[in-house]
């Protein structure tokens, strides 16, 4: 399971790196402003608000689910949705697609600096653990 998860976290690791360039290139150019950057905050914190309400929901969580779960739903899932949607030229779906980018950095720093809090917020929500 530690082999499936460590390329999984490799696979997340590149996407933020990308992620990163591509923001970076974006702020040297101008294109980002601080609305956008806090709509990917928002953004990031309301997937993460669902993924931690699915876990109440659920009552239980099992000892990789959560490493699983947020980085699929936080960085991999919104690359996806961020890759779909550059290919437009509406400047709604573009505004969009820079929020859902900002979101994946916002998810990628949260889930480093937090990440040994995951199973402490379980203990405030009650959630049964499994290892």
């Amino acid at each position: 399971m530690g082999i499936i998860l460590l390329s999984f976290l490799l696979f997340a690791f590149i996407i933020s790196v990308i992620s990163t360039v591509k923001i970076v290139k974006l702020i040297l150019k101008k294109s980002i402003d601080l609305t956008y950057c806090l709509y990917g905050l928002l953004l990031s914190s309301v997937i993460f608000g669902i993924i931690s309400l699915s876990y109440l929901i659920e009552g239980k969580a099992y000892a990789f689910s959560p490493m699983f779960r947020t980085v699929l739903f936080m960085i991999i899932v919104p690359y996806g949705v961020y890759s779909l949607l550059n290919g437009f030229s509406n400047d709604k779906v573009i505004l969009f697609s820079k929020v859902v980018l900002l979101s994946i950095l916002f998810s990628t720093i949260s889930l480093v600096v937090f990440y040994g809090l995951g199973f402490d917020l379980f203990d405030i929500l009650e959630v049964e653990k499994y290892h």
